[in-house]
């Protein structure tokens, strides 16, 4: 939802908690555009990295931030939630640990 071309995600969470009944809910799920390595294998040159640098450079001209997510608990606040809460998954980029067991992986 988070830095969408043309979203403002204030005013959509305000109108979202205007439409909810008491009690109601809403979860929002976006990636965190940051690529960072576990056991400092990853070299400061990364192409992948720079990849990314370049790919946030060029969508910034047309407004979108690749990291508005971090906005969102203050949006949340901001628009009449309460308990708000965050969580982080880390996603596995290239191959996966043969030993890494998915316990809570993006599942309930």
């Amino acid at each position: 939802m988070s830095g969408r071309l043309g979203v403002d995600t204030g005013t959509t969470l305000t109108c979202r908690y205007r439409t909810l009944k008491p009690g109601g809910w809403i979860e929002l799920q976006d990636y965190r555009f940051v690529i960072t390595c576990d056991d400092d294998s990853m070299k400061e040159d990364d192409p992948v990295a720079e990849w990314l640098v370049n790919i946030k450079k060029a969508l910034a001209v047309f407004g979108v931030d690749l990291l508005a997510m971090g906005e969102n608990p203050g949006n949340s606040l901001a628009a009449g939630f309460v308990n708000v809460g965050e969580k982080s998954l880390k996603v596995p980029l290239g191959v996966w640990p043969r030993a890494w067991i998915p316990v809570d992986g993006g599942g309930s």
